[in-house]
Parts: C-alpha cells; sequence; structure tokens
C-alpha cells in the first residue's frame, strides 16, 4: 500500500512538473504574414488560478484537466463560441459581399490548438487589431467566453492571456498604452458585461423623442419670410417647427449649403469658399451614402449644380492645394461605397487634423469621421473595423453626434442582438426630440426585442407604440421605411399574440 501511495505521488509530482513545463513553454509561433494577415496575436484560455501561480501542483493539474477535458468533450461547440466572441460573428446571419464572394472576418481565428487552447488571431487590417485590442483590455473575451462556455456545461472559471503579439510597428507597445481610448470608450457604453435590459431601463416618454413635433410648431409663417433659394421649398414646411433642434439644423444647412452655391454659380465656378459651404450643407443635413450626396448637390429637387464645372473647379484647386480638405471631401463623398470612398476619407481626416484648427472642417471631424465609419462598414461589411472607426469619430467634439450613436447601434446589431439593444437605447438618450431616426429606432428595438426568447412583451409593445408616435409627429418631408414597419408589426403582433 505504501510503495502504491508513494507511486501515487510521483505520478501526480510529475503530471504537476509536466503542467509547470507546459505553462512556461513558450506559445507555438504562426507566421501571420505568410497566411495573407497584416498581424496576429496568440491567445491562451486558462484557469486564472493556474495563471496567477495561485495554486500549483496537484491543483494545477486538477484545473488544467478539467479545462482540458471539458474542451476535448465539447471541441465543435467550443470551437463555435471562441469564433463568436473574437471574430464578433453571428450565428444567424452573415450579410454577403456585393461581389458575391464570402465576408472575410477581422480578426479572424487562424487556428486553435487542443492540448494548450492556444488560440491564433490574424488580423487583415490594423483597424480589426485596434477594434480586438478593445475587446481583449475591456475583458469583453474573457467575460464572453466564459458565458458561452458555461451554457456548454463547464462550470470553472477562466482566464484569457496575450501570449505572443505579431504586429507590425507595435511589437514593443505597453498594453496598457495600446488601444485608442475613443474605441475603450465606446465598449464601456456598450456595457460589455452584457446586462440584460430591465423594463425600468425603458426611456420614459420625455427621453424617447415622443415630444413631438407638435410640441414644437409656431404659428404659420408667412412665406415672405423665408428667403428664396433652390432649397426654399424645403425650409418652408419646416419653419413652423424651426424651434426643434432638427429643423433649426436642417434649415441651416440649406441656407449654407444654397450660399455656397450661390457663389459658386455666380463666380462661373471658379470661388473655391463655396465649396466648404457646400460640404458643410452635406454635413448638417446628415448625408452619409454617396447617392444621397449627390443628390443634393446635382438633382432638380436640391441646389441644381453644374456637375462637368463642379468637378472641373474641385480637381483643379487641388493641384494647387492638395491639402484643400474641402476638395477632398467632395471627392470622397461622391464616390461610390467602396474602398476607394474609404480611402480618400482617410485621406480627408488624416489632411483636417495636419492642418490643425485652422482648417475650416476642423469642427467637423466628427462628422467626417462618422462617414469613413459608416462606409468602412459598407465596403467591408465587417462591423469591427467599423465599430473601431465609430468609436473613433465619438472622440471628436460635437454638438450633434446622434447620427454617429444611430449608426453604431445599426452596425452593433450585426455584433449581436443585445449590442445593438444597448446602443439603441443609447442614441434615444441622446437624440432631440424629431430626430430622424427616433421612430426607426423604436422600430429596430421592437423587431430585436421580438426576436429574443423569452419574448419580453412589454419591450416589445411599448417600443412599438413609441414607433407610431414618433413617426406620426415627424417633421415634414422625413419618413421611415416600410418594410422597418411592417417588420416591427410582425414582431408586435407575434407579442401579443402569445398566450401568457
Amino acid at each position: 500500500m505504501a510503495e502504491a501511495a508513494a507511486g501515487a505521488a510521483q505520478a501526480l509530482e510529475g503530471a504537476a512538473g509536466a503542467v509547470a513545463g507546459a505553462a512556461r513553454q513558450a506559445a507555438p509561433v504562426i507566421d501571420f504574414s505568410a497566411n495573407g494577415f497584416w498581424g496576429g496575436v496568440t491567445l491562451k484560455i486558462t484557469d486564472p488560478r493556474i495563471a496567477a501561480g495561485i495554486v500549483v501542483g496537484a491543483s494545477a493539474v486538477g484545473l488544467a484537466l478539467a479545462l482540458s477535458r471539458f474542451y476535448r468533450d465539447n471541441r465543435d461547440d467550443a470551437d463555435d463560441a471562441i469564433r463568436d466572441v473574437i471574430e464578433r460573428r453571428r450565428r444567424r446571419r452573415r450579410r454577403p459581399r456585393r461581389d458575391g464572394g464570402e465576408p472575410q472576418p477581422d480578426p479572424e481565428i487562424v487556428a486553435i490548438e487542443e492540448g494548450s487552447l492556444y488560440v491564433h488571431v490574424g488580423f487583415r487590417t490594423e483597424d480589426g487589431y485596434d477594434f480586438f485590442s478593445a475587446l481583449y483590455d475591456q475583458e469583453y473575451i474573457q467575460t464572453r467566453l466564459k458565458a458561452e462556455f458555461k451554457t456548454l456545461g463547464f462550470q470553472g472559471e477562466l482566464k484569457v492571456i496575450l501570449e505572443r503579439s505579431q504586429v507590425p510597428g507595435r511589437e514593443e507597445e505597453e498594453r496598457a498604452g495600446r488601444v485608442d481610448p475613443g474605441v475603450a470608450e465606446m465598449f464601456r457604453r456598450m456595457r460589455i458585461q452584457d446586462v440584460s435590459f430591465h423594463p425600468s431601463t425603458l426611456l420614459p416618454e420625455s427621453e424617447s423623442g415622443i415630444e413631438t413635433a407638435s410640441g414644437y410648431a409656431q404659428s404659420e409663417v408667412s412665406s415672405e419670410d423665408v428667403p428664396d433659394g433652390p432649397l426654399r421649398r424645403r425650409r418652408l414646411r419646416l419653419q413652423p417647427y424651426r424651434d426643434s433642434p432638427t429643423a433649426k439644423r436642417l434649415i441651416q444647412g440649406s441656407r449654407t449649403a444654397e450660399n455656397g452655391a450661390e457663389l459658386l454659380t455666380g463666380s462661373g465656378y471658379t470661388d473655391p469658399a463655396g465649396l466648404t459651404l457646400l460640404v458643410k450643407g452635406i454635413i448638417m443635413w446628415h448625408r452619409l451614402y454617396s447617392d444621397h450626396c449627390n443628390r443634393f448637390l446635382y438633382h432638380l429637387s436640391y441646389l441644381q449644380l453644374d456637375k462637368k464645372q463642379l468637378n472641373h473647379l474641385t480637381s483643379t484647386q487641388l493641384e494647387h492645394n492638395p491639402a484643400d480638405s474641402s476638395c477632398l471631401f467632395l471627392q470622397a463623398a461622391l464616390l461610390p461605397e467602396g474602398d476607394s470612398r474609404v480611402a480618400r476619407l482617410r485621406q480627408t481626416v488624416n489632411t483636417i487634423l495636419q492642418n490643425g484648427e485652422e482648417d475650416p472642417l476642423h469642427p467637423y471631424l466628427h462628422n467626417i469621421s462618422c462617414m469613413l465609419a459608416f462606409s468602412i462598414w459598407i465596403a467591408t461589411h465587417q462591423p469591427g473595423p467599423a465599430l473601431a472607426a465609430f468609436a473613433t469619430a465619438l472622440m471628436y467634439k460635437s454638438d450633434c453626434p446622434v447620427r454617429t450613436l444611430f449608426w453604431t447601434a445599426m452596425c452593433s446589431v450585426d455584433v449581436s442582438a443585445s449590442d445593438g439593444i444597448q446602443q439603441f437605447h443609447q442614441y434615444l438618450r441622446a437624440a432631440p426630440p424629431c430626430d430622424e431616426d427616433v421612430s426607426h429606432a423604436h422600430y429596430r428595438l421592437t423587431a430585436l426585442y421580438g426576436e429574443q426568447q423569452p419574448v419580453d412583451r412589454e419591450k416589445v409593445e411599448t417600443h412599438y407604440r413609441s414607433g407610431q408616435e414618433a413617426e406620426k409627429n415627424m417633421l415634414p418631408g422625413i419618413g421611415v421605411a416600410g418594410w422597418l414597419k411592417d417588420a416591427a408589426k410582425k414582431a408586435y403582433h407575434r407579442a401579443t399574440s402569445t398566450n401568457t
């Protein structure tokens, strides 16, 4: 018996030594660049007590074996969980690319090694790396993995450790200084712990935009009080609501753009000052899509500018002054959604930053960065890089950040329903009454809450009614897409027809 006990003890010590040796062993090396990646990192999933050296010997062996056994028995599901958390993918669906190809995640899991639970993560772009850094440094990956593994039956603790980094130009960085503070702030806003919403967190009507346009309506305005201009009809319809922050912004944006158009046409398209005013008008109208920007400048119902002459002026001006941010922005905004638009918008932002506060577009860095983030999302179909760019946009001062908050919420839906819900609530808290997207946000929340299991009937009903009320009281000329209303209506009927 004594010999058997001694043998068992010796075996256990040997196993403990093996565990300790494995802990000291360097992480396996993967050449990320050879696999077509910009850079990459290697993570290790382990028990926090082993990582901290709190437990050693037999206890460490037991903890290590428990995690290894769990992973071996649930490998397919565990691999899916790791990919879902780090690649931020949704199992239900992924938006197809316009060229018909398969969307490429960024970051992307390159390999998962069974014995040691090393996870090799590749980055296609620097944006993908910055997004991952925020996930890691805010302990999002660790928190979500623990929750995912728990649903698979693992009751232990998890620690995710950065073992090796192969990131161009950043190998010697300290982790504490690596993450863009705007990206970190974004994840604080997203409430990384994924806390469920309690009914008490639903917005009261005073916070949700249900203070209606009629609350701002003033006495009828005589048409003589509204100056002439190509956008006069639009300004005239908004004039009764001119104390509404949204109407005030749209009216001011219209007059600014009209002044720019007048400078251009009056000078025979030779006065570059008109270009800056056009840019400010586009920004104040919250135009993001290329088609919307082109329509704003050239359509008969808008500014009716001459496309050929405007293009000639911007090109000529850039030949004389390559750092003219207004010309760079106009060229970027009018490009179709894609990599070229993203590149030109990046150039615009960098030029404004290099020019400093003297640049006429410096006060609009927030808005231009929002357009860049939006364009990244449309071009890449990946929420990660786009959310990192939206976070950067929120770093810049803005009197009206609601457009960025709204599109952050839209993008977050591609990450997960819970992230989207949190961000739409964030938008609704910040949005002024009569903002263009208040009813849209409520209808989105109706559909998102309707997809949850179990369905929270109270939240579905609340947001559907709020969406209807906000829609009825929207400013003139603003509407909601029919397909979105239909989706919200279906979610509402499903929820209210369910027996409770």
